[in-house]
């Protein structure tokens, strides 16, 4: 079984299990949750970077703009095509902004 994005959905559950570790204030909010799974998922196959990497890239960007969870999808989308037609790779994009 697989969700849109192609990924199974135990590694789903284990990608959402990590977040809330990573940023345990996604536990009180599914859309968050579901919005940054999908972001970090999106982050994952576009830097070809595993999904805990990209939850980390992804958390450290959102904590450094104080955006919201539910900006996930928009602010993976962003860093994915910045690291598509730019010369540094994702995990370099998430420590320098």
């Amino acid at each position: 079984m697989s969700n849109s994005t192609g990924v199974a959905t135990k590694e789903i559950i284990a990608l959402e299990s990590s977040l809330v570790g990573i940023n345990p204030d996604l536990i009180n909010n599914k859309g968050s949750l579901s919005s940054f799974s999908l972001g970090s998922s999106t982050l994952g196959q576009a830097g070809k970077i595993s999904a805990e990497q990209a939850s980390t890239a992804l958390s450290s960007i959102l904590a450094q703009y104080g955006l919201a969870g539910e900006k996930s999808g928009e602010v993976a989308n962003a860093i994915a095509a910045g690291s598509k037609v730019g010369a540094i790779e994702i995990e370099g994009l998430a420590t320098v902004m």
